[in-house]
């Protein structure tokens, strides 16, 4: 068996906002490209992918630290799996990874009726050529934007347990990719509960599969902030700390 582990940022906004320095995105559209290369030549037999979400497919009305797909599909956010929302999960496979985190005591949620939002399906989408279903692909959710959120140490034993379902394979042509996602230094506005008039608050409870005109007019919103963080105003979120984030990085 092999293993192979890819970390990468994920941002919808690469879309419809273009950085000042224009070599930014080329250097990001770059390494995607490289990375997508890799995983093509790695050719895996299975993926676990770990995500956070972005109120499109967990809400307040019950919202688990962490979650296993079982079956799963794109929330549709930001066009992602618009033509084909399917993602290969191998059921069988998905069960046995939940009952041994079980066995190895993290309490782990799981779902037949996964919605995985951009920060699963995004980096999908550029590493295995635009297809969400090219490999077979477990999801873990982490809960990363609804506070109180899961601390380090509860997401190091999920993360370890998940090694030791992996070490269990066992098996001489497995090929497991390991894929994580998700930002370090960066914090983008997220409206959270206590802080919000009362249809928002409604929005962050139960707002999974909004009408058309109601996720256009959300990303809407982001899209204005990100454009204008691209112009260079810091008003609207917490810069960047490249510093910090180099820094993790070589502590990793």
């Amino acid at each position: 068996m092999t293993v192979k582990l890819i970390c990468a940022s994920h941002s919808p906004l690469m879309e419809f906002a273009s950085p000042q320095r224009a070599e930014q995105e080329i250097n990001v559209r770059a390494a995607f490209d490289k990375m997508a290369a890799e995983v093509k030549a790695f050719d895996p037999t299975l993926i676990i992918t770990f995500g956070p979400d972005h109120f499109n497919g967990f809400f307040y009305d019950l919202m688990p630290s962490f979650c296993v797909g079982i079956r799963a599909t794109a929330a549709g956010d930001w066009n992602y799996g618009a033509e084909n929302n399917k993602i290969n999960v191998p059921e069988e496979t998905a069960i046995n990874l939940v009952r041994r985190v079980l066995d190895e005591g993290v309490d782990v949620a799981y779902s037949y009726r996964m919605q995985a939002d951009h920060g699963v399906t995004q980096p999908l989408h550029f590493l295995c050529g635009g297809q969400l279903d090219r490999y077979p692909t477990i999801p873990v959710f982490i809960n990363g934007a609804a506070a109180p959120m899961p601390t380090t140490k509860r997401t190091v034993a999920l993360g370890r347990a998940i090694g030791q379902f992996i070490k269990s394979l066992n098996l001489e042509n497995e090929r497991v990719l390991i894929l994580g996602t998700g930002g370090l230094s960066h914090d983008p506005p997220t409206p959270q509960l206590g802080s919000v008039p009362p249809e928002v608050e409604e929005f962050l409870i139960a707002g999974r599969n909004p009408s058309t005109e109601a996720r256009h007019a959300r990303q809407a919103k982001i899209i204005a902030v990100g454009q204008k963080l691209a112009a260079g105003d810091t008003s609207v979120a917490v810069p960047l700390n490249a510093a910090w984030d180099i820094a993790l990085l070589e502590t990793f």
